[in-house]
């Protein structure tokens, strides 16, 4: 009778204790759903103390304190009510309040910050889904972007060059993800959190880059002064005269373009030029707010606006030719946040974003007039992708007479690009040091395209990158299978030395000469081949005729006989080469009976002389 009385006591305390539970419960609900329709301070927290399980405690707290502040860090109410509340609420609440104020006062001064204030990029191992990534989001941040629609690749390139593409993105090891932090977040806690997961290769702050002020000149002009001071009409003499061509494209990383202008809306592929800041490309012809940035339309017009159209400039790599297939077009890759005029910037993980987004639409050269001081990873690992995909990164060293190093413009694979005035001397602006830059451009009194249809005199080295990078593309029309390394070999050395002999910390390895540079890259296309004679014949009483197959790209030929294989040649004739094909040639000085041995080699406008390619084998013939 004991055991049963015992069992059935157990029975009621346990059943009591089951409606005390179920009461804590309701009371807990009831609590939370009251403090929705309360705003007093001091009520909130007492109803907010009521609540005894410890996970509805502290959602509810959440919820409040997401009240409480705005996104940018300030109190949505009144200083005194969030007082009143902070005074009145128990001790579970310490920890989470003072989360809520760093992260508030972190934000608040965002603009004194050389970071965001309110996101991270984490990198998670390329492995993990997107589901997944989003699953540990939805735990430790607000919302995300992956970059999966940036990366992928245009369907209209060839399919070399889309496997070309595949290859170098494969060689990235991670997804890098713009984190949205929630209001309990600073930057480093986030970090902090974030790291404890396997999954995530690295958290770091999204770096703040704003545009080098460009140092203006009203007096406008008009004169492109810097055309001649870089050689340029031999430059565009090589490109015309070349039989074969490559039609490049060249992204333009920075604020955006002016669709519109006149001497540009030609030169624009508007099918790829895109914003891609919110990790979805939004094309900049469908958007609806204005977003041309003055900065990329002066940096575009210099690479490309159209020459020989009788409107404003000419840009440098802006000409077309009736003897081939050359023609340079700029993608506009907008990274800059330029809504707001009183605070244009961008970050370190779109300008990475936007290195990609130009890798992945068939880039050819990217130029970057853009930098800062503080290192990315993330950017260094986007160009080395770049480089791996074969495209050419061209960036300014800096505006701040420093030999410190710079970024992106010191990392490796970027070809970086000091200021020089019209006298040829380094600009006095120009950040300068031969270990992290590598060759000079004018920066000063540079007249281009500006916003409004208009056009503007400026300076700064964000104007000697793209006479860099126009350059480039000019190289790379006459010959698209050249690396960057060979590219930035025949930079230096066809440059004017400006400075003191050789390369030196002011002027590095002298002044861009885009005349010799082009006319070299053309050589190498041949450099080391040799013309096949195709056939060589004896025709009527004292002729001999020759036939040869062009290589691509020379110019002109020289034809050489001996009266034995090994015996002395002496050049018999030379002639220009009209376009790609076979060559006639006709030796009209032989002697009916003798047997004469020719050899042929092709060559190209160097300077103020040629460069040859190999000779021929040696072929013989018999006169009639």
């Amino acid at each position: 009778m004991k055991k049963k009385l015992v069992v059935l006591c157990l029975v009621l305390a346990c059943s009591n204790c089951v409606m005390a539970g179920a009461d804590m419960v309701n009371n807990d609900r009831d609590n939370i759903d009251r403090i929705a329709d309360v705003e007093d301070g001091t009520q909130k927290a007492e109803l907010l103390n009521d609540i005894n399980n410890d996970k509805d405690y502290a959602t509810s707290l959440k919820s409040i304190l997401d009240q409480y502040y705005d996104e940018d860090g300030s109190l949505t109410g009144s200083k005194d009510e969030y007082n009143e509340f902070k005074s009145t609420v128990d001790k579970r609440a310490v920890e989470v309040l003072e989360d809520y104020e760093l992260a508030a006062e972190e934000r608040k001064h965002s603009y004194e910050l050389d970071y965001v204030a309110d996101e991270i990029i984490v990198s998670f191992d390329k492995s993990v889904s997107d589901e997944r990534i989003y699953d540990i989001l939805a735990r430790e941040g607000d919302s995300g972007v992956t970059d999966t629609e940036l990366l992928k690749i245009s369907d209209e390139l060839p399919q070399d060059t889309r496997q070309k593409i595949q290859d170098a993105q494969e060689g990235i090891g991670y997804k890098a993800v713009r984190v949205k932090l929630n209001k309990s977040q600073t930057t480093q806690k986030a970090i902090r959190e974030f790291k404890k997961f396997p999954e995530v290769k690295k958290a770091a702050v999204n770096e703040i880059i704003r545009i080098e002020e460009s140092i203006s000149n009203d007096a406008m002009s008009g004169e492109q002064w810097y055309l001649d001071n870089i050689n340029v009409e031999d430059a565009w003499d090589a490109v015309k005269s070349a039989n074969t061509s490559s039609s490049i494209r060249v992204a333009v990383v920075d604020t955006g373009i002016e669709m519109s202008h006149s001497d540009l809306k030609s030169k624009i592929i508007k099918s790829l030029s895109a914003d891609i800041t919110t990790g979805v490309p939004i094309l900049l012809k469908n958007m609806e707010v204005t977003y041309a940035g003055a900065h990329g339309t002066n940096v575009a017009g210099i690479i490309s606006a159209k020459a020989d159209n009788n409107i404003g400039i000419a840009g440098i790599s802006g000409i077309s030719s009736a003897n081939n297939n050359y023609n340079s077009r700029i993608m506009a890759v907008k990274v800059f946040n330029n809504s707001n005029p009183d605070d244009v910037y961008t970050t370190s993980h779109d300008i990475a974003e936007g290195v990609r987004y130009a890798v992945s639409k068939g880039a050819d050269v990217i130029n970057i007039s853009i930098g800062g001081y503080g290192y990315s990873e993330e950017i260094e690992d986007a160009i080395e992708c770049a480089d791996r995909a074969g495209v050419t990164v061209v960036a300014s060293a800096g505006n701040h007479n420093t030999d410190l190093r710079h970024y992106p413009s010191s990392t490796d694979h970027v070809i970086s690009v000091i200021a020089t005035n019209q006298q040829k001397n380094k600009a006095d602006f120009s950040n300068y040091g031969l270990q992290y830059n590598d060759i000079c451009a004018p920066g000063t009194d540079i007249f281009t395209t500006g916003i409004g249809n208009g056009y503007i005199t400026s300076a700064g080295t964000s104007f000697s990158s793209p006479i860099v990078a126009a350059t480039v593309s000019l190289m790379k029309g006459v010959n698209d299978e050249l690396t960057t390394a060979q590219i930035e070999e025949i930079l230096k050395t066809t440059a004017e030395d400006i400075g003191e002999a050789g390369p030196d910390e002011q002027t590095a390895y002298g002044l861009v000469n885009a005349g010799l540079a082009v006319q070299r890259a053309k050589w190498y296309t041949f450099s080391n081949k040799k013309p096949a004679v195709s056939s060589v014949v004896s025709g009527s009483k004292g002729k001999i005729s020759l036939e040869f197959d062009t290589i691509g790209n020379e110019e002109r030929y020289n034809i050489y006989r001996a009266d034995s294989k090994n015996g002395v040649y002496v050049q018999v004739g030379n002639g220009k080469i009209q376009e790609a094909g076979k060559i006639s040639f006709t030796d009209k000085s032989v002697c009916s009976g003798g047997k004469y041995y020719y050899k042929v080699r092709v060559k190209t406008k160097y300077g103020n002389t040629y460069k040859h390619s190999l000779y021929s084998e040696v072929v013989s013939c018999l006169a009639k």
